[in-house]
């Protein structure tokens, strides 16, 4: 289902991109000169002349010594461009529309509510396809944790978990109280060009409303020059099975004199779920 809903996404600001472009057009096109050039080839070189539109006059030559001649040049031959070319900006746009008024998502929770009552209890797992995730299984069924240093897991949550930090225990509260799906260090495998590896990301969440795996991790010692190295290669083993920032991966940060606020928890979730 993310994967149709993130298309949308991207169509709906191209097409929004597309009507910036128009109207970008629409003013350049006010501004510049209109008229239409002719070029004659002479024995000492080229000579251009031209004819504005609508002046009901015969074509002028246009002196190439002239210190505006490139530029005059210049403005005629881009405002010919961007006749042509706004046709294909509003064909782009009339298309990018009618595609999104048509465009369905496929989502299986969906399409179960609708059925109603004598399908109301089924089950229906074998129509989440195409890496969608059925979220009421995720929520439920055991996954690996960390089992690295248990006894590090000592900042107790509101819901009464054990977390590895205080920044921790912060976000794991603003997730559950904003009634986000998500799943503290579990295990999760990367498979890079040359090496699989393992890593547990601080949290795993399930997005609602596109049901895409977002991956949030909290860097806490970003003044240890040790852990900032780590950190780093962390970053680019996530980019190399496709985890970005910005995208489906947050990284929120801290050091000594900068403690991480619930605040920013708060913050970095209300823009996750834009």
């Amino acid at each position: 289902m993310f994967r149709e809903m993130a298309f949308m996404e991207m169509a709906e600001k191209e097409l929004s991109r597309n009507k910036e472009t128009l109207k970008e057009m629409d003013r350049l096109l006010h501004e510049l000169f209109d008229g239409r050039l002719k070029r004659q080839q002479l024995v000492n070189g080229m000579k251009y002349m031209v004819q504005e539109n609508g002046a009901g006059c015969g074509f002028t030559c246009i002196n190439s010594s002239w210190p505006g001649c490139s530029d005059f040049l210049d403005e005629v031959t881009s405002r010919r461009i961007l006749v042509k070319g706004k046709k294909i900006v509003a064909e782009n746009i009339r298309r990018l529309e009618d595609m999104l008024r048509g465009y369905g998502v496929y989502d299986p929770a969906a399409i179960h509510r609708s059925l109603g009552g004598t399908y109301g209890e089924c089950e229906f797992s074998r129509a989440f396809i195409n890496d969608d995730i059925d979220p009421r299984k995720w929520l439920v069924e055991d996954y690996e944790k960390n089992p690295s240093h248990p006894e590090n897991l000592k900042y107790e949550t509101k819901q009464g978990e054990l977390t590895r930090s205080k920044s921790e225990s912060i976000i794991y509260d603003e997730l559950h109280n904003a009634g986000i799906w998500f799943r503290y260090e579990c295990r999760f495998e990367i498979h890079t060009r040359c090496r699989m590896c393992t890593y547990y990301p601080d949290f795993m969440i399930l997005r609602k409303r596109d049901r895409r795996i977002i991956l949030w991790e909290h860097f806490g010692k970003m003044d240890d020059p040790e852990y900032h190295v780590k950190t780093i290669q962390k970053i680019r083993d996530y980019a190399a099975c496709g985890y970005y920032c910005g995208l489906n991966l947050i990284m929120t940060q801290e050091t000594g004199e900068e403690p991480f606020t619930s605040r920013e928890a708060e913050e970095t979730i209300r823009i996750m779920q834009q």
